[in-house]
């Protein structure tokens, strides 16, 4: 059976006039009902992907002959057939415009073929000038990987090759198979996939400068009981990649495992669960892609996961047969991602914020009016340890999720996952502590405006204001003080 890929965004300078609808910048993004285009279709975008074209979202995915099918009568069947490989567009990724499909089965090559899925994805090369696409392809050209190339990201796009075979592989070519494109150094593109003959080996794999062609691969690692629907994404210099189990068409739970260096198997961190994923079977998903989202003053993390309801009978006699699409955001303890199933949240695609009832994925430098130094978390992991403050590096230790509790705000280290801490003290030039999450009042914070861009946090539990204390040496504690409205205790959300 050949299954669903991912692929997280693309950022390039490529130029392209798309007329898009203006919203206001924080979006709502629901799950477990039917996603509909401007002019109110059905979103048909299984096993795609998402790219980023001078500031507009283009998202790419198959529809199948059982999609629409089952969207008219809610009947699982087994019509996999190629109808088209269809592209929206977006500002804010709440609200998408349906265009003509790019690849449809007057397309040469794609008339009579047995399986298409898994949009790699489509990439810009400034040599060439072209778009180009890669998507899993059994047909009249070959079995492999089809590499499509146009002149626009609407596309049409037209057959450049097929690729039958890549070097290294297990029975020679990919079994699921994504493109993740290392936006934050280069823009460099990797192919991600497993073996065709039961998903038990990974592999990561360059393209040519071209981008016609996917070089010799490096194996990853084995998993002896096969993963399957491989995708990658990058923060912070460390590269994730994402497996869903091996569960057919239904929904499953997925793992993750993590490295400094994309193409290093020794570096990447034991085969685990990813985190979140395993209580309800990841939203009764499949990973897809991974998004990131790289806004004004934070970057957001977003997994997207296809329903293959059309296929399978499972999602509807479990009580989630609505949408083919269900995305969720991804937070972070420390370096360990936490998928956080919810039914809706919300995105602002400007700034990179990502928001859940109490969650939050947007990091921010909180830097004191006085002094001009960041909170920082000192890369301590204990409970009870002091934060500090120094001056400006733009590391981890500096960044800090402020999320959304109530009218209160919480305050964790992207570093290490601890929480700003009022420890219970009420006395002038106390400590400010580091704390596990125990969702006490201490870890709550008033957020007082100042004016001007600065902002004031007041604990909760004691009252008590975090204070630079002005300070202005590397490492100094980060104290707390009753209110007094200094610049001490004003500070920069960046």
């Amino acid at each position: 059976m050949r299954l669903k890929t991912l692929t997280p965004m693309l950022l390039v300078l490529a130029f392209t006039a798309v007329a898009q609808p203006i919203f206001a910048a924080s979006q709502t993004v629901s799950n477990d009902t039917w996603w509909k285009d401007a002019a109110g279709n059905p979103i048909y975008a299984q096993g795609g992907n998402i790219t980023l074209f001078n500031g507009t979202y283009y998202w790419y995915g198959v529809q199948y002959g059982g999609s629409s099918e089952y969207y008219a009568s809610g009947v699982a069947n087994s019509d996999t057939s190629f109808v088209s490989i269809n592209v929206y567009t977006s500002t804010d990724l709440a609200h998408w415009t349906g265009h003509s499909a790019v690849v449809t089965t007057s397309t040469s090559g794609f008339s009579g073929t047995s399986w298409v899925g898994r949009v790699g994805s489509v990439l810009y090369n400034s040599n060439s000038k072209l778009y180009v696409m890669w998507v899993e392809y059994y047909g009249s050209g070959g079995n492999g990987m089809a590499c499509l190339t146009s002149t626009s990201p609407l596309g049409p796009f037209t057959l450049h090759n097929v690729q039958t075979s890549i070097t290294n592989v297990y029975y020679n070519t990919e079994g699921d198979s994504t493109m993740f494109i290392d936006v934050d150094h280069d823009s460099t593109p990797y192919f991600v996939f497993s073996d065709p003959h039961g998903r038990q080996h990974a592999y990561v794999s360059r393209l040519s400068s071209d981008y016609y062609t996917i070089e010799p691969a490096t194996l990853i690692a084995e998993w002896p009981q096969g993963q399957e629907a491989d995708n990658m994404f990058e923060r912070n210099g460390l590269y994730y990649l994402i497996m869903s189990n091996l569960a057919g068409w239904s929904y499953s739970s997925a793992y993750a495992v993590w490295s400094s260096s994309p193409t290093t198997p020794a570096d990447y961190t034991a085969d685990a669960a990813f985190q979140g994923t395993t209580a309800d079977y990841t939203h009764h998903s499949q990973v897809s892609f991974g998004l990131e989202i790289k806004g004004s003053s934070s970057t957001g993390y977003i997994m997207a996961g296809d329903r293959w309801s059309d296929f399978d009978s499972s999602y509807r006699s479990a009580g989630y047969g609505e949408g083919y699409n269900e995305w969720c955001p991804v937070s972070f303890n420390g370096n360990q991602p936490i998928y956080n199933s919810v039914g809706s949240f919300q995105v602002d695609a400007a700034t990179g914020a990502l928001d859940w009832g109490g969650g939050s994925t947007s990091y921010n430098f909180l830097q004191n009016r006085a002094t001009g130094l960041d909170i920082d978390g000192l890369g301590a992991t204990a409970n009870g340890s002091t934060a500090g403050q120094w001056a400006h590096t733009g590391s981890t230790n500096q960044q800090w999720a402020v999320q959304t509790d109530g009218s209160y705000v919480r305050l964790q280290n992207s570093a290490t996952g601890l929480f700003l801490d009022g420890e219970d003290v009420t006395s002038n030039g106390s400590v400010v502590g580091q704390w596990s999450d125990t969702n006490s009042y201490d870890q709550q914070w008033g957020e007082d405006s100042f004016g001007g861009g600065y902002y004031g946090f007041k604990n909760r539990a004691t009252g008590m204001m975090i204070d630079g204390a002005g300070l202005t040496s590397n490492g100094s504690n980060l104290e707390q003080w009753s209110y007094t409205g200094s610049n001490n205790q004003q500070w920069s959300i960046q």
